[in-house]
């Protein structure tokens, strides 16, 4: 696969960067920390507005209309008016918790299950599941792009319930950015990072990525 190279990097507004949503102007990002939705401008790295949200708020995409959240201590996707803050429509997902990112593919959210290794394909409507695909566990980030999803996680990582945590089961460590097929849920190929992105997304033929350890924001390339 190719490289993957950072062409820009912005200081977040938020100490703890999470998912990021393009509306077609502007990018959105959620802080887990503050429990914050900020609205971006790419071009100055500054927060245009910001939306206090209850929760550890985690997750986000746009569905043309309207943006879709996710909180990492609920098992339910709430989607969000931006002009007027209203919360439109609580969709629960059933049976799956620790949601930690969704994306839209232009008809159905996609979302990451990250305790049960899960990627569900979910009716927006009606929150029916339609279909799952095993990912790694521990999964951080997702984004829809070209009839792919593009999805970060760490490896070898485990979910210990005992514990509710996530461990290490190697002393190898790695970080990836993987490609994987919209149809069949396989990977497609993979790229390895220095870190774990909170947050990915798409912006024309550009991937930016949310890195909370660091408070930053970068925007890549695929060369």
């Amino acid at each position: 696969m190719s490289e993957l190279k950072v062409r820009r990097v912005l200081d977040s507004p938020g100490r703890a960067p999470a998912g990021m949503a393009w509306d077609g102007h502007n990018l959105w990002l959620n802080d887990y920390e503050s429990g914050t939705l900020y609205q971006l401008d790419t071009d100055s790295g500054k927060a245009t507005k910001s939306i206090l949200s209850a929760g550890v708020v985690s997750g986000l995409t746009w569905d043309g209309q309207s943006l879709w959240q996710t909180r990492l201590d609920e098992n339910w996707l709430q989607r969000l008016n931006p002009a007027n803050h209203d919360i439109d429509q609580t969709v629960e997902i059933a049976g799956y918790n620790r949601l930690t990112d969704l994306s839209w593919d232009g008809e159905q959210l996609w979302v990451l299950s990250q305790n049960t290794g899960r990627l569900l394909k979910v009716d927006s409507k009606t929150g029916r599941v339609i279909i799952t695909f095993p990912i790694p566990e521990a999964s951080t980030a997702i984004s829809c792009h070209e009839g792919s999803l593009w999805i970060t996680y760490p490896d070898p990582m485990k979910y210990q319930a005992e514990t509710d945590s996530f461990d290490w089961v190697s002393e190898e460590r790695h970080f990836f950015l993987a490609q994987v097929d919209l149809t069949s849920g396989k990977e497609k190929g993979r790229i390895e990072l220095s870190y774990l992105p909170m947050g990915a997304e798409w912006v024309d033929r550009r991937i930016w990525l949310a890195h909370p350890a660091a408070g930053n924001l970068y925007e890549c390339e695929l060369t």
